[in-house]
Parts: C-alpha cells; sequence; structure tokens
C-alpha cells in the first residue's frame, strides 16, 4: 500500500532530502522528559539516551534525579536495571517495561521516530510541514505528530513528538540535542 501524502512540489524534495539526512544520523544523544497515559499506569520521568547505530543507552529518571529504568544494549537485546531487579537480559525492551509498568510503547521504533524519521515497516500515511519535516506519521498502528523542530549542527530535530494509539498517549519534550559524526 503506498502511503497518503499531502505534499506539494516543494515540499515533497525537501522531506526527501530530509529523510535521506536523517538516515545518515546514526549517533545522536538528547535529553528530556516523557509522560506516558494508558494502560495500568500512568507516568513521567526524565529521558536520556545515547544511540549510535544501533547500539543504545537509555536512562529513566524519577524525582530527584532518582535512576527508575536503564537499559543499555543494541537491536539483539538489552541489559536493563530496574529499582527491584538488576542485570535482567532482554531481546524486547518494550514487553519487559510493559510487564512491570502496564505500558505497551514499541521502544524499539522510538529511536527512528524521534528525530523524525520514518521507522522501517509499512507507513500508512504521513503530512510534511512546508520545510520538508513529518508534521504527522502514522505507523504500526500509531501517530505520531512533531512539533517545535530546531536546527542541530547541519539537520533539523523535533522538539516535540506525540505518539497516540488507544489508550497509550506519549509526549516526549527533548531540552537538548546532540550529534556525533
Amino acid at each position: 500500500m503506498a502511503p497518503e501524502a499531502h505534499l506539494n512540489i516543494d515540499n515533497e524534495s525537501l522531506g526527501l532530502t530530509h529523510q535521506k539526512q536523517l538516515a545518515l544520523l546514526q549517533s545522536w544523544e538528547f535529553d528530556g522528559r516523557i509522560a506516558i497515559k494508558g494502560g495500568e499506569q500512568n507516568g513521567s520521568a526524565s529521558l536520556l539516551w545515547k544511540q549510535s547505530k544501533s547500539k543504545f543507552d537509555l536512562r529513566l529518571l524519577g524525582p530527584l534525579g532518582r535512576q527508575m529504568v536503564h537499559a543499555k544494549g543494541d537491536d539483539a537485546g538489552a541489559i536493563v536495571d530496574l529499582p527491584k531487579q538488576k542485570n535482567l537480559y532482554v531481546k524486547n525492551i518494550g514487553e519487559l517495561i510493559g510487564q512491570n509498568a502496564g505500558w505497551e510503547v514499541p521502544v524499539e521504533r522510538f529511536r527512528y521516530w524521534v528525530k523524525g524519521a520514518f521507522a522501517p515497516g509499512e507507513i500508512v500515511s504521513y503530512q510534511l510541514d512546508v520545510y520538508g519535516h513529518l508534521k504527522e506519521l502514522r505507523q504500526d498502528g500509531w501517530v505520531i505528530t512533531y512539533n517545535r523542530y530546531s536546527r542541530v549542527g547541519h539537520i533539523d530535530l523535533p522538539g516535540k513528538i506525540f505518539l497516540s494509539r488507544e489508550p497509550y498517549r506519549v509526549r516526549m519534550v527533548v531540552n537538548h540535542w546532540e550529534i556525533h559524526e
């Protein structure tokens, strides 16, 4: 199925160029906040994320900087530390979070979506803004909306990301991006 696109000549070519730039951006980090509503529990945390190709280091911090979750790994799996369990090896972090917190979020897709890129797989539809940035993406049953892009080095990255799929809503606000060549 071809994606439905709401484009004009100008932003279509800009969008293609921007997606190519994002595909090349494989080493980055950011700090910000995440809030999740839906499922069994609602919650928010500070979020620190480092990505280098398929390797990641992800930390969720609660009040007063108390570490709630630390996950470090790659596409094959991760070592996860939770408040009551340390050094858990998991193949899918999203399932572990779902079992422990009641949230079912597609963590494996976040590394693409958070930077404003398409994740691998079928794209149902997308919309671009006048600069060629993703404004809305529908993929894997999720609706991802982007706001507040800013220039980081040679590329524009989003400052606010909203993800929704009933009954879940996720809001991510990026305080600071850093890219690594």
